[in-house]
């Protein structure tokens, strides 16, 4: 897509053609980010058959997002633009909830393969310039349209995908972030307690290189934090947030920390402190070169086991952040994710990430029927508001007053 330029005297644009929020030439970037994590996941997806490798996914997931970057935005010179992965490709099955991403020195998560019926969740992400997109789905390994996903697992992927597009349909410019919480709530409010949300995730305002920013849209608030007074404020034109929805069969709606699985992505903090470990700053440096300010894997480094070694001094004093991998509260527990990146205009919302490549009334047959007609209404609406049929709508109404 090709960048904008502007020529030295023009004289000020007339007040319909002032400068927008978001420069045509960032929103060309994050809708190239978007296409590219949109093509990687694609791939990915028809990777995700019986007997396959995680650790083999993972790593053809992020080399998917290098090659797909690769052809967009190929200026050299003082015009070259970073680009990569803004977020490793992780892949977490069944009960794991988040940041699964083996590694090959581990000799036991690097030999996990998927079976049939494993309900996966994949997350990856993609940045132009720094300006990011993140996307996840979840499907049923071996699902077709003769073998479709029924059940529980049907219901899961459905109550995602329809909170998700719910959310994304409450969320205005000039409304409150809460008032996206409480569109989710009304669907997952139709599942009459089978499933739950998981409390406490995290949906991230995006800046340039910055995919953690201070805003936070909590899809799933935890009591306390619906409470907090901090977490309070009002959606502008502009921003930009990477939707994370993540809905579970278990009965109490919480994630843990397991202790046993090893961490392996990781995220540099803002933080500064003298590493004193010359491994230290050999990975810290690394780090800093092969992914910036954005989440990595352990993978992307040369030698595993010293940044293993240098990892240990960056977390203690704060400048990483680890990523653990979470589950639900029991295995026997399923677990199913739609994240969507998002940004707000004056008309509604652009859905900057891909429609899903899954999800279709042939493959996910849920038992669970919408019933509500507020929600069905809700769901109806488009994204967008078109402003002439608005305005004719309106005319229309007034006259026959």
């Amino acid at each position: 897509m090709a960048e904008e330029t502007v020529k030295t005297g023009e004289t000020a644009a007339p007040a319909a053609q002032k400068e927008a929020v978001v420069p045509a030439v960032v929103l060309d970037k994050y809708k190239a980010a978007s296409s590219v994590v949109g093509n990687a996941l694609k791939h990915v997806l028809s990777l995700l058959v019986d007997s396959a490798l995680i650790l083999d996914i993972v790593t053809k997931g992020d080399q998917a997002i290098t090659d797909e970057c690769a052809n967009v935005y190929n200026k050299t010179g003082a015009h070259k633009v970073a680009k990569g992965i803004s977020h490793p490709t992780c892949i977490s099955v069944n009960n794991v909830v988040a940041h699964y991403s083996p590694l090959p020195s581990d000799s036991v998560h690097s030999i996990t393969k998927l079976s049939k019926g494993d309900l996966v969740k994949v997350v990856m992400g993609a940045h132009i310039d720094g300006y990011a997109s993140i996307a996840a789905e979840t499907i049923v390994v071996g699902a077709s349209k003769e073998d479709p996903v029924t059940g529980r697992k049907a219901d899961l992927i459905a109550a995602a995908h329809h909170v998700a597009e719910a959310a994304l349909r409450s969320a205005k410019v000039g409304g409150k972030n809460w008032e996206v919480t409480d569109g989710a709530a009304k669907v997952l409010h139709e599942y009459a307690g089978k499933l739950k949300g998981i409390e406490g995730m995290s949906s991230h305002q995006h800046l340039q290189n910055d995919i953690y920013a201070k805003k936070t849209i909590t899809v799933f608030p935890t009591s306390e934090g619906r409470r907090d007074s901090d977490n309070n404020f009002l959606l502008e034109e502009g921003d930009v947030f990477a939707l994370d929805v993540i809905v579970t069969s278990g009965e109490e709606g919480k994630a843990k920390a397991t202790g046993n699985v090893p961490t392996t992505v990781y995220g540099k903090t803002s933080s500064a402190y003298q590493l004193k470990m010359k491994t230290s700053r050999a990975t810290f440096s690394e780090v800093s070169k092969k992914a910036g300010s954005f989440p990595f894997s352990l993978r992307i480094l040369d030698d595993e086991r010293r940044a293993k070694l240098g990892m240990q001094e960056c977390v203690q004093h704060g400048l990483m952040k680890p990523f653990d991998v979470y589950t639900a509260d029991k295995s026997s527990d399923l677990v199913a994710q739609v994240m969507v990146t998002f940004m707000l205009g004056k008309t509604g919302v652009t859905r900057l990430s891909h429609t899903p490549h899954f999800f279709s009334a042939e493959l996910v047959k849920p038992d669970t029927e919408i019933k509500s007609e507020e929600v069905k209404a809700l769901l109806s609406q488009p994204l967008k508001v078109d402003k002439k049929k608005a305005a004719k709508k309106a005319k229309k109404a007034a006259e026959a007053a």
